[in-house]
């Protein structure tokens, strides 16, 4: 049996998409994770509709900096230690894409 068309709008087509190719659920993360959860914003949604490149890699900034701060290492004590971490280089995998409103 052929797969029906995909929805127009973004979010039905991503409906569509799962139904289709359902991703493994990943494993809860171990109690002891550092989570960080945020939601995707309408500023993150570029001309296609969906998270733009410039949006992911600024939440991997932002969940780098908040797992800095919650292990002990904020702008501060950097300060103290005279030392400050830097990406040296990204590479990012897009499995599926993020749309307004969605959590990550």
């Amino acid at each position: 049996m052929p797969l029906a068309k995909p929805a127009r709008s973004p979010r039905a087509r991503k409906r569509w998409y799962l139904s289709c190719v359902a991703p493994p659920r990943p494993p809860d993360p171990p109690p002891s994770a550092f989570v960080h959860r945020f939601r995707v914003a309408s500023d993150d949604i570029d001309a296609l509709g969906h998270a733009g490149n410039v949006s992911w890699v600024g939440w991997v900034n932002g969940v780098a900096e908040a797992h800095s701060r919650h292990v002990g290492l904020g702008p501060e004590r950097y300060r103290e230690l005279g030392v400050i971490w830097v990406v040296r280089r990204h590479e990012v995998d897009y499995l599926i894409e993020a749309l307004e409103g969605d959590y990550l």
